[in-house]
């Protein structure tokens, strides 16, 4: 994905367009993410694999595009080659999950693009998730995943 038709290598962009952020971290060592947020859906892309250092910068963009997000919202993140967290990279992860929550975080879904690892990384993610009484969704299409998150977050309106 290319953002407003930049698509540099190790290169982070910051641009604001109309009700949208976005994130763009390219770092061959550690991975890549890229982050969209538009009403109160963040849409998450994200290619492994993790470590500590990735998810912790992971969570300094997260926390910059939801400064201004108030209110219930929900996440769909994208999941491409390997995403397996290290040991660290989880623990960081459970401290990324509980800020995002902190921040109005109530649904979540994963898409997976491809199959590699899926079972262990869908039990990395429930164990990172479990201890904050959220039940992720996982999925193979962003149509189902999107109307699932949508369902989720109706649910918890009053």
């Amino acid at each position: 994905m290319k953002f407003q038709g930049r698509d540099d290598a190790a290169a982070r962009v910051y641009l604001q367009p109309k009700r949208r952020e976005y994130v763009l971290m390219n770092d061959q060592a550690h991975g890549l993410f890229k982050i969209e947020f538009n009403d109160n859906l963040l849409i998450l892309d994200v290619t492994g694999p993790f470590n500590d250092e990735h998810v912790r910068d992971l969570g300094c963009r997260l926390q910059e595009v939801l400064t201004n997000v108030h209110g219930p919202w929900m996440q769909v993140t994208f999941l491409h080659q390997d995403c397996l967290f290290t040991p660290q990279a989880e623990q960081e992860m459970a401290h990324v999950v509980k800020l995002r929550i902190q921040r109005g975080l109530c649904a979540i879904a994963f898409v997976f693009v491809n199959k590699v690892g899926r079972i262990v990384i869908e039990a990395q993610i429930i164990r990172i998730f479990q201890e904050f009484h959220i039940t992720p969704g996982f999925f193979t299409d962003s149509d189902t995943a999107i109307t699932w998150v949508k369902a989720q977050l109706a649910l918890q309106q009053p």
